[in-house]
């Protein structure tokens, strides 16, 4: 049986960082691995993950603005984008024309993802401490999560390069 992160819906996905001295870091439920991300360079905001066997990149498209694109691994062109702006809401254009609305809680660390104006995809709770970890509930089914599931991946790897910026 193929996995799929719908199988997740109703419950609580770790996003942690292992080790403070690696830069790699791992979605996980339980004890079970579901996805790895790694950040291959120090100074590179670039960013390669594993997910469900397949394998993906973020790269920043733009020095000047906070606009990422998602590749599948050794393409060239983005498969999809995220431009995001200094108030907290971004926007993630996806293949045929869809769009999600990103709303990043400055204060709390939550960030939520929005399928429709008020219907949340998914919400991103960030934990501080010394290493990295975040909480992602999955509140319901959904389509485009089936379809795009490296979609929380996206949104824990912008928590991270978020917090390292702000930490220099």
């Amino acid at each position: 049986m193929e996995k799929t992160i719908l199988q997740y819906t109703g419950k609580t996905l770790e996003f942690i960082q292992p080790s403070v001295f690696k830069k790699h870091y791992l979605l996980q439920y339980e004890e079970e691995q579901v996805a790895r991300l790694d950040l291959p360079r120090t100074f590179s905001m670039n960013a390669v993950f594993s997910l469900f066997d397949k394998k993906w990149e973020i790269k920043q498209i733009s020095f000047w603005k906070s606009t990422f694109g998602i590749y599948k691994f050794g393409y060239e062109l983005p498969y999809a984008q995220y431009k995001g702006n200094l108030f907290g809401k971004g926007l993630i254009e996806l293949p045929k024309g869809v769009k999600l609305k990103v709303n990043v809680g400055l204060w709390k660390g939550i960030t939520n993802v929005y399928e429709k104006e008020s219907k949340i995809l998914f919400s991103v709770n960030s934990k501080s401490g010394l290493k990295e970890k975040l909480l992602i509930s999955i509140p319901g089914s959904n389509e485009l999560l089936h379809e795009y599931p490296w979609l929380i991946i996206l949104i824990c790897y912008l928590s991270i390069i978020r917090r390292h910026t702000a930490s220099m």
